[in-house]
Order: structure tokens, then C-alpha cells, then sequence
């Protein structure tokens, strides 16, 4: 029924805005266009859950970017840049300008709100300015399908990072779609399962996820096929997470556990979901009673691991490492040698022992010198 769908639309608006709005995109470090070299739903996985956990605990030393400089440069070219309102989604914008710049092209930045119809019409203007390209953090096809189709139809390539639109059919290039965040949950399992091994308990986990969220509803499933792989006595209690229920949900959290007290483990979607929990644990009590684990942690997840309370792991993300990459690829489509993305399963699991940055003043982990690693593949200094 029609009212069904708009109430559907409605509800992945506000999901999906939330994630962005909020501080945080939900993924992690690896790229949509290959196989993830982690665990990964509906794939076989390998290894113990500790030999995985050491690989993703030292800090990758490279992008492992495609070495052949552009053919051509897309100088003088005007790419828009569909942007979410928010602090996140600020930065990838302002990573995407940084990355143009160095390749002598602008970029029109098109702001966006948190409704269907102004995510509509943010993407209308797009279509009516026919740029050289298109870059957008997050859409889905529920969301903005027909612009996409139009947009396609009118030969603009469009490259986007968090998505369920995939390449070719949808969009030129999708650089974060479900097997990356399927990746994110297995990766979670992993640390939790090599945790309890090494502490010789057993792992009792309550889990939150987005189920709305197109992109990311292979979380939970990831995670719980991987806990089940790698630890077997183990067990999961999924839950759901939306915008709607954010401001209920430290509070939930809380219920949760006092409901299930046998649970000594929790694994969050996403960092931002963090926020407002330390405070309702020591209200109840329920400081000591849980080890933490999320992904795309910002400021407060690095600040809550480093002082070593509430949170033991972050699964980290770069919003600006997949903002360059979504130049890289537009680039590389204009300059006719085809859809060259960056493969890189880039992502280290933050701990207490090795966040060596200062984590007030840092909003997402990145690789040092990514930057001149994008120039370099590109033939730029």
C-alpha cells in the first residue's frame, strides 16, 4: 500500500540520517569491489578467531591503491557532491574538495536534509545540473532510485560508499555496500570470540544492529554466523537499533542486560550508538559487567578506549580515506580506465594499548599518508 511505502521511506530516511547526522558512518575498512579478506557472511571463512584478530590489530602500512597513473586528469571538471547535514558528513565533504583540488577539478556541494522530499530534491538538482560526476556518501535505492536512473541514463557517472545500489546496474561505483558491513560484524565476532578464548569463559553477547538500513541489515547475520564459526558455546541476543529509538536506547541497553545477566559482552553497529550508555552503566552499576566492541567509532568511542573504561574495541573507519577513494574512482571512469577502485581491506581493531593519536581532536582512524598515497597512484605530487 502507499502508505506503507512512505512510512517504509520514512523510516530509512531518518535511520540513515541518523547515522550520518550523528558523527559516525557505519562500515569499515574494506572496499565493496572485491572479496573482503575477513570474515564475511555467505562466504568461508578462515582461521582462528585469535589468528584474525592479530592480522587486524597492527595498524596497515599502505592502501595497496592501483599503481597506473590517470591517462588524463579531470581538470576544469565540476563533480557534485550529494552531502547529508552533520559533522561526519561535513568531513567527507570537505575530504572530497581536498582530493579534487589535487586534481584540478571543483566540487559543488549539495546539501541535503533528513526527510525523503528534501533527499529527493537534493538529488533533482543533481540531475539538473548534469556535472562530470556525481560522489554522495550514502543513499539507497528506496530512497533516491528514479535519480539514480535518470542520472545513469544521462551518462553521469555517480560513486557512492555507503549503498545497496551496486555497480554497474545502479551506479558507476558502489565502495561500501552489504559485504562491508558484513565484514564489520564478522570482524566484531572474531575479537569477542578470541576475547573469551583467551580468558577461558564463554561469551555471552548482546548484539545491536540497523535493520533498516539496506546496506548494513547483513550486520547481525555476519556477526552471528561468524560468533558460531569461530566460538561455538558462544551465543548472541540480536536487537535493533533505529532512529526513532535513539534516545531510548541507553536506557534500553540497561534493561537489556538486567533482563539477561548472564551477558559479559556487547557489539554495537556502529560507535555513535555509544552515546549516553556510560552514563546509564554507572547509574546502574553495570560498569565492570561488560566488555564494549563497535565500529566507525569517533572522538568518544577513542576517548572512552583510552581511558580504558566502558569500551575495549573499535573496529576503525576513515571517512576520509573512502572520500579520496570516491575521487579516485571518478577519475579514473573519466579518464576512460574503467572502474579502477582502490582495494584495500584497510581497518585496525582499536584497543586501550594502541591508540597512539590524540583521541580528543580526532573524529575517525585513518592510515598515515594516505593523501600522498592517492597522489602517487594518480601521477600527482
Amino acid at each position: 500500500m502507499a502508505s506503507d511505502r512512505r512510512k517504509t521511506r520514512r523510516i530509512a530516511a531518518l535511520t540513515l540520517a541518523s547515522v550520518l547526522a550523528s558523527g559516525t558512518l557505519a562500515a569499515c575498512g574494506s572496499n565493496g569491489t572485491s572479496a573482503a579478506s575477513g570474515p564475511v557472511a555467505g562466504t568461508v571463512s578462515s582461521g582462528t578467531a585469535a589468528e584474525i584478530v592479530a592480522k587486524y590489530s597492527r595498524s596497515p602500512l599502505t592502501l595497496r591503491l592501483a599503481q597506473t597513473p590517470l591517462k588524463t586528469k579531470p581538470t576544469g571538471k565540476v563533480i557534485d557532491e550529494v552531502e547529508y547535514p552533520g559533522p561526519t558528513a561535513e568531513e567527507f565533504g570537505n575530504a572530497v574538495t581536498a582530493a579534487c583540488a589535487a586534481l584540478g577539478c571543483t566540487v559543488k556541494r549539495i546539501p541535503m536534509g533528513l526527510t525523503p522530499s528534501s533527499m529527493a530534491a537534493a538529488w533533482n538538482q543533481a540531475v539538473q545540473d548534469h556535472p562530470a560526476a556525481v560522489i554522495s556518501a550514502a543513499v539507497t535505492k528506496l530512497m533516491i532510485g528514479s535519480q539514480l536512473a535518470r542520472l545513469k541514463a544521462a551518462g553521469v557517472p555517480v560513486v557512492t560508499v555507503l549503498s545497496d545500489a551496486t555497480a554497474p546496474a545502479d551506479v558507476a561505483a558502489a565502495l561500501a555496500g552489504p559485504s562491508v558491513s558484513n565484514f564489520g560484524g564478522g570482524l566484531a565476532a572474531d575479537w569477542i570470540a578470541a576475547n573469551a578464548q583467551a580468558s577461558k569463559t564463554t561469551a555471552h553477547v548482546l548484539a545491536y544492529s540497523y535493520p533498516d538500513l539496506p546496506f548494513m541489515s547483513g550486520w547481525a547475520a555476519a556477526f552471528t554466523s561468524e560468533l558460531k564459526r569461530t566460538c561455538p558455546g558462544c551465543d548472541v541476543i540480536m536487537k535493533g537499533y533505529t532512529a526513532a529509538s535513539a534516545a531510548q536506547f541507553p536506557s534500553q541497553v540497561v534493561s537489556d542486560l538486567q533482563a539477561n545477566p548472564d551477558v559479559n559482552y556487547i557489539a554495537m553497529a556502529s560507535g555513535q550508538m555509544m552515546s549516553g550508555v556510560p552514563q546509564v552503566l554507572s547509574a546502574a552499576g553495570l560498569t565492570s559487567k561488560v566488555k564494549i566492541i563497535t565500529k566507525a567509532g569517533t572522538n568518544l568511542n577513542f576517548e572512552l578506549l583510552k581511558a580504558g573504561t566502558y569500551q575495549q574495541a573499535d573496529i576503525g573507519f576513515s571517512m576520509d580515506m573512502y572520500a579520496w577513494g570516491a575521487v579516485d574512482a571518478v577519475a579514473r571512469i573519466l579518464a576512460g580506465q574503467g572502474n579502477n577502485l582502490p582495494t584495500y581491506d584497510a581497518t585496525e581493531i582499536l584497543t586501550p594499548s594502541n591508540i597512539n593519536f590524540n583521541p580528543a581532536t580526532t573524529n575517525s582512524w585513518s592510515i598515515q599518508g594516505y593523501q600522498a598515497m592517492f597522489k602517487k597512484s594518480w601521477g600527482v605530487k
